[in-house]
């Protein structure tokens, strides 16, 4: 017999925006997922993007016996170890979880540049949810007059910086409010952001659908 707990999921990640993320898509999303929604808890590390980098074994240790898996999450820029690739820094830290307890139970998302990323990778969607509702302009020609480089299916080279100028200029507040909804409501199958992709791969392995 496992002496492993049955199920549950514990969750750290670096900030607010992140966690109200993780929220909106394990309240809402999970049978989009194509996953059991988890027992779950998210905590919020106080040193942030490198607090989760270089803490995060003992951060959860506390929760080894508690939860089947743990999952980190963390934005690249801001971290401290902007130099590594995202999935050499993901595989080094599993290692570093692997060895202090989680063995195969634990997984590390690290998103490139930042968790805004994932709001962009599906942009088409995302003007209506936002409410930019002007018909002269749309909201990525408005972006690209503002300096802001739009790739191709409209994702962002600064995310973080465009939906903040949006925002702005739409006079709403930034708050993680606008990720819990966004996580809530935007179509998933199109985000084709390798961190997303990982995240979802991970769920659908320790949950699946039954």
């Amino acid at each position: 017999m496992s002496a492993f707990p049955a199920d549950g999921l514990s969750i750290l990640v670096a900030d607010k925006d992140t966690e109200q993320v993780i929220c909106g898509l394990l309240e809402a999303r999970c049978r989009d997922l194509g996953i059991e929604r988890p027992r779950y808890v998210v905590r919020v590390h106080p040193g942030r993007d490198p607090g989760c980098r270089r803490q995060c074994p003992e951060f959860l240790r506390i929760d080894l016996n508690k939860f089947r898996h743990a999952l980190v999450i963390f934005d690249w820029e801001g971290s401290g170890a902007e130099r590594t690739e995202p999935a050499d820094l993901e595989t080094e830290i599993e290692e570093r979880l692997r060895k202090n307890g989680w063995l195969d139970r634990a997984a590390v998302i690290v998103i490139r540049p930042e968790v805004e990323a994932w709001v962009w990778s599906n942009a088409p969607k995302l003007p209506e949810l936002l409410g930019w509702n002007r018909t002269d302009l749309t909201l990525f020609d408005w972006l690209t007059d503002e300096g802001y480089e739009v790739r191709e299916h409209g994702k962002m080279v600064r995310p973080k910086e465009a939906l903040r100028a949006t925002l702005r200029q739409l006079n709403k507040p930034v708050s993680s409010a606008i990720f819990n909804r966004l996580a809530r409501k935007l179509p998933i199958d199109p985000c084709v952001d390798p961190a997303f992709q990982k995240l979802q791969s991970v769920l659908r392995d320790w949950f699946p659908l039954r």
